[in-house]
């Protein structure tokens, strides 16, 4: 993405990582307890679903997690 200083997608990305990075409180926990990470987790795939069904799309293939065996 990057190609000399000519700019381009990745300082694109840096500056809009900058503005994110900038808008969040300076006192961010560094590690998440159990319930909080479920939160993220929950946020997480959420924000992917949604995502992609605006796109037209069905939910990502390779975040589906299968859970049991094969012979139930």
């Amino acid at each position: 993405m990057r190609k000399g200083d000519k700019g381009g997608l990745a300082h694109w990305l840096d500056r809009e990582m900058g503005d994110i990075w900038g808008g969040l409180d300076a006192d961010l926990p560094r590690s998440l307890n159990l319930e909080d990470q479920g939160r993220f987790v929950a946020g997480y795939y959420h924000q992917r679903w949604t995502k992609n069904n605006t796109e037209g799309g069905d939910a990502p293939q390779d975040d589906v997690i299968e859970t049991g065996s094969a012979d139930q």
